[in-house]
């Protein structure tokens, strides 16, 4: 059994490219962290922070995988990690509504 995928099964580079640039919002970890720690914010908002960088790694994965397979929900996972990056932020915000109005 070879669990390797044979050359021309291999997922383009155009999207790998697309799913990583998607994925480097993460790399602002600590700025959030950071954020968090500074404000009196739930366990809940520590505990969705600190699983943020396994989802995005995680569906950054699954994105890759399914694209031979699953063109659509590579695009639909892209989506939301994009979606959730904005969500950790407005999370990370000490008061993230005030600044709309």
């Amino acid at each position: 059994m070879n669990l390797s995928p044979a050359p021309g099964d291999r997922t383009p580079l155009w999207v790998v490219i697309i799913v990583v640039i998607t994925a480097l919002p993460v790399v602002a970890l600590p700025i959030l962290i950071g954020r968090v720690q500074q404000s009196d914010v739930s366990d809940t908002v520590r505990l969705l922070l600190w699983g943020y960088p396994f989802y995005v790694l995680v569906g950054g994965w699954l994105a890759c995988i399914s694209y031979k397979t699953r063109q659509y929900m590579t695009w639909i996972l892209v989506l939301l990690m994009v979606l959730t990056h904005a969500a950790m932020w407005l999370l990370a915000s000490p008061e993230p509504f005030n600044t709309l109005s």
